[in-house]
């Protein structure tokens, strides 16, 4: 349903964004890994796997270490996430280990 120029253009962003060597697309995987998390944020945390509980600590440093922005908008989101587990009995210094 795209014209050849607009189909062209969207793929050669989709490898852009895959191959993560543009500030740009540097940029947009951060945001991905970051929406994740605020997503899991509200949701109970009864619902929370172990892997998802240690992806708080694994997924997403390395993906927002280039700007500063996005290390201090993960401070935040892993704060909120640290919150909920505190408040439910569950330890995050004992999931960080876990999560090596």
């Amino acid at each position: 349903m795209l014209s050849v120029e607009s189909g062209e253009l969207l793929l050669e962003l989709w490898h852009e964004y895959e191959t993560c060597e543009t500030p740009e697309a540097k940029f947009a995987r951060a945001l991905d890994k970051l929406e994740v998390q605020h997503q899991y944020n509200p949701a109970d945390l009864k619902t929370w796997t172990e892997q998802e509980l240690g992806l708080v600590y694994s997924k997403m440093d390395r993906e927002c270490a280039h700007d500063s922005s996005l290390s201090a908008l993960l401070a935040v989101f892993r704060a909120r996430a640290e919150m909920k587990m505190v408040q439910a009995g569950v330890d995050p210094a004992a999931v960080k280990a876990r999560a090596g």
